[in-house]
Parts: C-alpha cells; structure tokens; sequence
C-alpha cells in the first residue's frame, strides 16, 4: 500500500484532533474563512479540508500509478486490486470521516444562526420599560392629537408593538384614505368634454324639436278618445225618464179623475 493510502486509514486522520501547526499555509486560510466567525470551527474546517485534499491526491495517485503498471494492494495484504477497487478504496476511505465533519460543522452554524435570530429579535428594551415607553407615546398622543397612523410610526421607531385597539383605529384611517387617481387609465379629460357635448346637443334636440310634437300628438290622441267615448253616451232627446207601462197606467188613473195626461217637454238639463 502506498503512503498516501496509510495517510488515508491511519489513526491520526481518524482522530477528532487536528492540529493547526503543520497544515498547509492554503488550507489554513481556507478553513477560517470556512468557519467564519467562529473560532471553534476552525479546526473541524481544517480537519475537513485535509481530509479532503488527502483524498483527492490518494486519487491522482492510484490513477498515476496504475497508468505506469503498478499495482495497490488490499490493506495488511499482498493481494493486488484491480483499479477500480483501488480508487473505491482511496474515495470511501475517509468518506466516514467526512460526512461526521460535515454534520458537525452543519450543526455548529445551524446554531450560531439560531443564536444570532434571536439576539436580533430580542428586545434592548425590558418588558416594563417597553410598557412604560408605551404608555408614554399614548399619552402624549391624547396630548398632542396625534392620529393612529402618527401614533403607530412612533411606536415602530421605538421598536415597540401596537396595541390591539391602536391596530384597529389605523385600519380605519386608512379606509378613508381617498385613493390615487389613475392617469394612465380611463377616460381623459377632452374625450368626457365631447362626450358632454353630444349629450347636450342631444338633449338641445329632444326640448326643440321631440318634444312639442309629442305633446302635439299626446293631444290629438285624447281628444280623439274623447270624443269616441261622448258617442257611444245616449242621446238627450231619446231619453225618457218613464216606462211607456208605467205611462198608460198613470193615464187610465187620471181619466177616473177626469184630468187629462200632460205630456214632459221640459229638458234635461
């Protein structure tokens, strides 16, 4: 087995210590800019990183070596291995390692950025000093007549949340805040004049002309209809308030009276 291979399995590349004193001018720098911030992550990051280099150059070597006839043997062995194997060897060696660096260093940011969203969400201020800053800007609104919306910017600018009733009242200012007109839309100013125009020149000819000969014809129309109801009412000279029954039986009273029967010529009026 080659060096780089017992680099690769040796125990000193299992181990979870890693020393910054021999490594590599390149991977140093690498691995703080790795870590970032945190200065616990500069090992595992160094770690990371030589584990890594070490795999790839085990890899250039096992390809180098195969293309001048050499061979690799199985580890504690002189069984040769096909290239193949030799360079599954040389990929998996340290794949154990690598994968439990990588969760270690996932793990450390996951809660370095955890920390820090919660240092950003974190109030400067005390809760009663929150609740006396509050208190404070509500009574100076009642003071000085400030609006919802002008109460609410102060509190944001202190960082301090909106009361529930506070929250209600800038709703409501704000439905009654008068929308922008839209100037790149609808109908402009000239179009609703000529529009206006026509509507009023229409209009002009409707009380000119339309309307004086519908009237016309409205009472043309009614005294047609009165006059066809006035002939079908009887006429004054055919009506007789009397029976002609009743006549000749008022008459054959009369006679026994001897008093002739009057004939009715007066009108009806």
């Amino acid at each position: 087995m080659t060096p780089d291979m017992e680099n690769l399995t040796a125990q000193s590349h299992i181990a979870i210590y890693a020393s910054l004193l021999n490594l590599d001018h390149d991977l140093l720098k690498a691995a703080i800019e790795l870590a970032g911030d945190d200065e616990e992550l500069v090992l595992p990051c160094a770690r990371y990183l030589q584990l890594y280099s070490c795999k790839e150059s085990a890899i250039k070597q096992v390809k180098s070596d195969y293309a001048k006839g050499e061979m690799w043997y199985y580890p504690g062995t002189m069984t040769p291995m096909t290239q193949e194997m030799a360079l599954m060897q040389a990929k998996t060696a340290p794949a154990q390692r690598l994968a439990e660096l990588e969760r270690l260093i996932g793990v450390r940011k996951t809660a370095l950025w955890r920390q820090r969203q919660v240092e950003c969400e974190q109030h400067s201020l005390t809760m009663k000093e929150r609740t006396d800053c509050t208190t404070q800007i509500l009574l100076e609104r009642k003071k000085n007549s400030w609006s919802a919306l002008e109460t609410a910017q102060k509190l944001e600018l202190k960082g301090l949340d909106l009361p529930y009733s506070l929250r209600m009242e800038v709703a409501r200012e704000v439905s009654f805040i008068e929308p922008v007109t839209d100037t790149d839309g609808g109908i402009s100013e000239a179009e609703l004049e000529a529009q206006a125009q026509a509507y009023m020149a229409d209009q002009k000819e409707v009380m000119g002309n339309w309307l004086p000969q519908r009237q016309t014809e409205v009472a043309k129309a009614l005294a047609n209809e009165i006059a066809h109801q006035s002939s079908e009412l009887i006429d004054e000279d055919n009506f007789n308030p009397q029976h002609d029954n009743e006549l000749s039986a008022s008459g054959s009273d009369d006679e026994g009276e001897g008093e002739p029967f009057t004939e009715v010529t007066e009108a009806w009026a």
